[in-house]
């Protein structure tokens, strides 16, 4: 039986988790969320499973002035690695241009491909003799730039022509694969799938790709969720060599992170505490592993009609710390979004001859009215913003308003119905 392979996506040693200071459950520290604590459940991966190499994407490092902090755990993990007969192989990203390349040359089993800009095919070698003949071609970052798709060199170059009779042929590759305008080497999909690897498997985008079918191509996402972006599960994949190419990811990130959105209904929102509840049970609890996820961190979003919001209220104002979730593997709200909005009959209310009747038409107009009439709201809302702000700061003709204004604008017509019922008399029917 052949020996799978293990290719890791951005590692980014050297960062840590961010807006979690003082909010871990009790016995939990930072550095057990970290990438160096991935890497090392990495490390105990490929032993366990008895890979014939392990293979990093890039932005292994995510600074020039992390390399005194990252050269321990990598050191360490290629030491435990060769030890077992395991090769070592890696690119620069456009994170670590300057610090991979002076840390493999100290690190004695690193292969570092293609440093410069330069392909480079390279043998992986055989640990049993029924691992098949593979060969490697990889391209580091140069510099922290690169305008120009990579590729393109070596069409020509002659570099494939070196490639071993009936060896599989295996990618990796840094690089930006979704914008063709990139300062991050822009990659042409075809001219990747053109070069007939069994497997191209990149670094750079964090959200991690399928990476199915016959010749899988794609991200590998990072090692590690390393903000409350990235969502989902996140670590190394294992490349299996037995028939077609397959890929399966093992989603040992200690740190997790979901967005979840709670339709709420009046009896799940009493309490803090119940809305607590209710977003615990919409954890994916099938995906969760205690022997490598450590916590989960949740983005909520609260919607519903609701007679009485301020156990809503009072959830939003608590400290990140005091919104725990409990669990087997503990969790914690990092923030909530409130668009939960008050139980009241709009139609009624529009009928109204009032301030609240005229604010109460346009919310349905927003809502459900027809295109013409959503789009004419908008572009008012629009232009008044665009003449209130360059009243202030000299806006230009024609300049975008971030965040979108359809983002803000239904939210804030809510919180203005709500504004003038509880400070009128109309709020009492």
């Amino acid at each position: 039986m052949a020996r799978p392979l293990l290719f890791v996506g951005d590692v980014h040693l050297g960062r840590r988790p961010t807006g979690l200071d003082g909010a871990l459950p009790h016995g939990l520290e930072l550095e057990a969320l970290s990438p160096t604590a991935a890497l090392r459940a990495t490390v105990d991966l490929a032993l366990e499973r008895k890979v014939r190499a392990v293979v990093f994407a890039g932005d292994l490092i995510d600074d020039a002035e992390d390399r005194f902090e990252a050269i321990r755990p990598l050191e360490e993990a290629v030491r435990r690695l060769g030890a077992a007969g395991i090769s070592v192989f890696g690119v620069a990203g456009n994170h670590d241009t300057l610090a991979l390349p002076r840390l493999a040359g100290r690190i004695e089993g690193f292969t570092l491909l293609g440093e410069g800009g330069r392909w480079q095919l390279e043998a992986i070698p055989p640990i049993d003799e029924g691992d098949p003949p593979l060969d490697l071609l990889g391209w580091s970052f140069p510099e922290s730039h690169v305008l120009e798709d990579p590729t393109a060199e070596l069409e020509g170059s002659g570099i494939l022509a070196a490639r071993r009779p009936g060896a599989r042929l295996l990618g990796v590759l840094h690089g930006d694969l979704l914008d063709a305008g990139s300062r991050y080497a822009p990659l042409s999909r075809h001219r990747l799938a053109a070069l007939g690897a069994d497997a191209f498997l990149l670094g750079h985008i964090h959200r991690p790709d399928a990476l199915t079918g016959e010749r899988p191509l794609g991200y590998l996402g990072s090692l590690c969720a390393l903000d409350a972006g990235e969502t989902g599960p996140h670590g190394p994949w294992l490349l299996h060599l037995e028939g077609e190419t397959r890929l399966e990811q093992v989603p040992l990130s200690p740190l997790r992170y979901e967005a979840i959105t709670l339709a709420l209904e009046e009896a799940s929102a009493r309490t803090p505490d119940a809305l607590l509840a209710a977003i615990r049970a919409r954890l994916p609890e099938g995906e969760l592993d205690p022997r490598h996820t450590r916590l989960v961190v949740v983005r909520a979003t609260l919607e519903g009609r609701l007679s009485d919001r301020q156990a809503v209220r009072e959830l939003a104002a608590l400290s990140v710390g005091e919104r725990q979730l409990g669990g087997e593997i503990p969790g914690l709200v990092e923030r909530v979004d409130d668009r939960t909005r008050p139980a009241l009959d709009l139609q009624h209310l529009a009928e109204r001859p009032t301030p609240v009747g005229h604010l109460a038409r346009r919310i349905l107009a927003l809502q459900e009215g027809d295109e013409a009439a959503r789009a004419a709201l908008l572009a008012d809302a629009r232009a008044r913003c665009h003449d209130w702000l360059s009243g202030r700061w000299a806006l230009p003709p024609g300049a975008s308003l971030a965040p979108p204004l359809e983002d803000r604008l239904l939210p804030a017509a809510w919180a203005a119905l709500e504004a003038l019922l509880e400070h009128s008399s109309e709020g009492a029917g």
